[in-house]
């Protein structure tokens, strides 16, 4: 008996999981499509803002354009929640290769540096040296690092701040500290941060940070989150080495708040 339902069981989850998948396929085709929708739209917008310009009275063209940017604006953010929906639908299944996290997290920083200098941003490396081997699919890691440092960093002040970037030696795994000295969250939106399209910002998709525990689980990876209301919110990434991928527990997220 116990074996029957044991079968049962199974045949279940592999019914769920091809269900699943294809719910996954659909969403990705009709997200697709959208977006072309949406391509042809600001397409079409441009060229009928190039013929006003050309063409109305000066009376005109400020309040039609005005409607025309609006559509454009909103078209824009449109793709963009539609962009951050294909990435987490494709974070599902990541092919992991060997990699040192130090040399990623350098070649993050160099990139993402322009955005920190615009934002007035001080970014702090605490680098430490000679750590283990993890397994990284760089171009999802890559991701998930700018998500956690984009983040970060709309959460300061206007005039900037500083920002933590650490990596730290676990034994068997390795960790990567974000620290923001920001405005920090309070409980609830803590509670709520990882729930796919909760925002606190005007124009925030809400898909950023599920898509970050979305490629740290794909890594077997845990995250976990402290904050002080008005003080600071620290991120830690922990992957297991590339020697514990087998024995690894199941991934997961923790919050500790402090407010």
């Amino acid at each position: 008996m116990s074996k029957d339902r044991s079968v049962n069981r199974s045949e279940t989850e592999e019914s769920l999981r091809r269900q699943l998948d294809e719910i996954t396929r659909l969403a990705e085709g009709l997200v697709h499509r959208v977006k072309n929708s949406l391509s042809t739209i600001q397409m079409r917008m441009g060229l009928l803002t190039e013929e006003i310009e050309k063409d109305s009275e000066p009376i005109f063209q400020n309040r039609i354009l005005k409607k025309i940017h609006t559509v454009q604006r909103d078209s824009k953010h449109l793709q963009q929640l539609l962009d951050d929906f294909l990435c987490l639908t494709e974070t599902q299944h990541l092919e992991l290769t060997n990699a040192d996290i130090n040399e990623e997290i350098e070649r993050t920083l160099r990139l993402f540096k322009p955005e920190a200098d615009e934002k007035h941003v001080e970014i702090h490396k605490l680098i430490t040296s000679n750590l283990p081997t993890v397994r990284l699919n760089r171009d999802a890691f890559h991701q998930a690092v700018i998500n956690i440092l984009r983040n970060a960093i709309q959460a300061m002040k206007e005039d900037g701040g500083r920002l933590v970037v650490r990596t730290r030696d676990l034994s068997k795994w390795v960790a990567l500290d974000v620290i923001d000295y920001g405005s920090g969250m309070d409980s609830k939106t803590l509670s709520r941060i990882f729930e796919p399209f909760y925002s606190t910002k005007k124009d925030g998709s809400g898909l950023g940070l599920p898509i970050v525990r979305q490629i740290i689980f794909g890594h077997g990876g845990h995250i976990a989150i402290s904050s002080e209301v008005g003080s600071r919110t620290q991120f830690t990434v922990t992957l297991p080495i590339a020697t514990q991928i087998p024995d690894f527990p199941p991934p997961s997220v923790v919050i500790l708040p402090k407010d």
